[in-house]
């Protein structure tokens, strides 16, 4: 084409739409103000705008010749966004994007592919319902990450000949998976069948958790099974073996590749006395279990930090994932969090707590555990964010989103020091916005509506129908969930149902306010309550409701929850979104046992 604009549009229910030569973007995905927005969506526009120029190549030049392989779309698009991220100038993003990657695609592929309501990356589609229903995890995500650990394993020169063939041959025309598989083939020397091997990753659900346990100084044994999250619950487990490019580093950081074709188990030969870590690099779709003293050798690799950070995030990522899965106990998560206390890359922070979060929601009706998982949490970024200018939030992208997270993550555990700096300064930003940066603008008015709601309320949703920066509106809006009092909390609720609120940002009010543990209960009465006018509302568009269902009714943790939802959906056409509806009775399952078995443990 000669050209290709791009255009924000006011109200657009998805991120962006790839048209080829006009790209269409929801105003928050390309719009960025260099002195109201945080730097954080300077990141996300720069994803986005590249997951839609990859698109122009995969999806468009080349499409899908049917739905069950929409992510030769999807999947390419959010693997090439990160790869052209990654080659933009510094200094206009500076950002460690394959570190995010693991993050943001990885985990989320991992997240839901280890339930069992997961489905294959090429999904039969048969019904028109059911299209909407696989723009997910793993059309994106895994798609995604399944094409970086092949790229690692054939090599990148030959990965991108393998591309170029493909999209060379299948220009302006509809192509398959085994199209791009056979183009790849002819082009990576030693490896004839890239379908063999790649068809166990696409053509079947689920992902492989590998054991690693030493036999002796020389020899290690890896074993490899399906991982399931749902662990203690699943009788009759799929005993799917996978074809497995491991890449083993060593503390020189020299590395090596083998493979398990197939097989339950390999031994391995090398001198393993040093250090070592499995997964080098984390370009693997799988998760590492280290067995007996293997576990101190990770801990010694983190105590030298001679670990990358992916290959700590990588690690964080698969410990708090077992301990879910119930393969380790929940005080020996505790205690490998203590190795990251002065954890300086966002991501790796970002993850540790995530899972303490994701503990403390678990537990959201007992308060002595709640409180618990809340001082862990103080423990590892109090001391940092009471030193926090404000103003200055930083130089670097990771300095700056690391800073934004200390004191996010202060202001929603009630870290009071922060919380009265933030009220007292408020006044004074009214009068000169160079006091607080953009980045810290959400915490800011967090801390307003969890100190005095019935004072700032009004002002801050004034600010969301009121203020020209997209930027702007969507954190004054997300931030008014967390009202201390609950008649405003009841008030912001009801904003969903009616036309303050744009159609695109509603479901941000109810992500607010499912996050404030105080009033959880309330968000799930609503929502039941009002569910049909919120599927009126949607008009039909499925991919609203499921996010409404997944976010809402995924963060459960009780039994009787479990049961009241199952009764309350078994009334309902689940049409465009039962697979949503799967996932979330699957998670509360999974968070509901874990509970169980956790509730009567002495946490150290």
């Amino acid at each position: 084409m000669d050209k290709l604009d791009m255009l924000a549009v006011p109200e657009f229910s998805m991120g962006a739409m790839e048209n080829w030569g006009l790209i269409t973007y929801r105003m928050s995905s390309l719009l960025y103000d260099e002195n109201n927005s945080a730097i954080q969506t300077k990141k996300r526009v720069a994803e986005t705008v590249c997951h839609e120029l990859a698109h122009q190549w995969f999806g468009n030049l080349v499409t899908m010749k049917w739905w069950n392989d929409l992510w030769l779309n999807e999947g390419f698009a959010t693997w090439a966004a990160a790869l052209g991220v990654s080659n933009l100038s510094r200094e206009l993003i500076d950002w460690d994007v394959w570190t995010s990657f693991i993050s943001e695609d990885v985990e989320a592929g991992m997240s839901y592919d280890s339930l069992q309501s997961t489905h294959a990356v090429e999904v039969p589609v048969y019904d028109p319902n059911d299209i909407n229903q696989i723009f997910d995890g793993i059309s994106y995500s895994k798609g995604a990450s399944l094409i970086r650990m092949l790229e690692n394993y054939v090599g990148q020169e030959n990965f991108r000949n393998g591309l170029k063939e493909y999209l060379n041959k299948f220009q302006y025309r509809n192509a398959i998976t085994d199209d791009l598989w056979l183009s790849l083939s002819n082009n990576v020397e030693g490896v004839s069948e890239v379908k063999k091997l790649m068809d166990q990753w696409t053509a079947k659900e689920g992902f492989p958790y590998i054991s690693v346990e030493m036999v002796d100084e020389n020899h290690l044994s890896l074993k490899q099974e399906r991982f399931y999250l749902n662990n203690v619950n699943i009788k009759e487990k799929n005993q799917s073996h996978w074809f497995i490019p491991v890449r083993i580093g060593f503390q020189n950081e020299e590395n090596i590749l083998v493979e398990m074709k197939n097989k339950k188990e390999i031994l391995v030969e090398s001198d393993f006395k040093k250090y070592f870590k499995v997964n080098y690099g984390a370009y693997g779709f799988y998760r590492v279990l280290y067995k007996g003293d293997l576990l101190y050798k990770i801990q010694g690799m983190l105590e030298e930090k001679m670990l990358e950070p992916r290959d700590r995030l990588n690690i964080i990522n698969d410990f708090f994932s077992l301990t879910m899965a119930n393969y380790f106990q929940i005080n020996d998560f505790l205690l490998f969090v203590r190795y990251f206390k002065d954890e300086e890359n966002y991501e790796v922070l970002s993850s540790i707590l995530g899972g303490l979060n994701e503990l403390k929601s678990i537990f959201y009706k007992n308060e002595i555990k709640k409180e618990f998982f809340r001082n862990k949490i103080l423990e590892l970024v109090s001391r940092r964010a009471i030193k926090i200018d404000l103003a200055k939030p930083g130089t670097s992208l990771n300095e700056i989103s690391l800073n934004a997270l200390l004191i996010s993550s202060s202001v929603g555990n009630e870290d009071s020091n922060i919380l009265k700096k933030f009220v007292e300064i408020f006044p004074k930003f009214k009068k000169d916005r160079s006091l607080v940066s953009p980045v810290f603008r959400t915490s800011m008015f967090n801390s307003l509506m969890k100190m005095k709601p019935k004072e700032f309320y009004e002002e801050i949703f004034d600010i969301y129908t009121t203020s020209t920066v997209i930027d702007e509106k969507l954190m004054a809006l997300s931030s008014l969930g967390s009202s201390s009092d609950l008649n405003y909390f009841l008030t912001f609720l009801s904003e969903s149902m009616k036309n303050k609120v744009n159609l695109q940002d509603k479901i941000y009010v109810y992500f607010s306010c499912i996050a404030n543990l105080k009033y959880r209960d309330s968000v799930i009465k609503f929502v039941m309550e009002n569910f049909d006018g919120i599927l009126q509302m949607f008009e039909g568009n499925t991919s609203m409701v499921s996010y409404v269902v997944e976010r809402v009714f995924g963060i459960l943790s009780e039994e009787s929850e479990l049961k009241e939802l199952g009764n309350f959906f078994s009334k309902r056409n689940l049409k465009g979104y039962e697979r949503s509806f799967m996932k979330v009775m699957e998670r509360i399952e999974i968070r509901s046992t874990f509970r169980k078995n956790v509730e009567n443990i002495n946490l150290e």
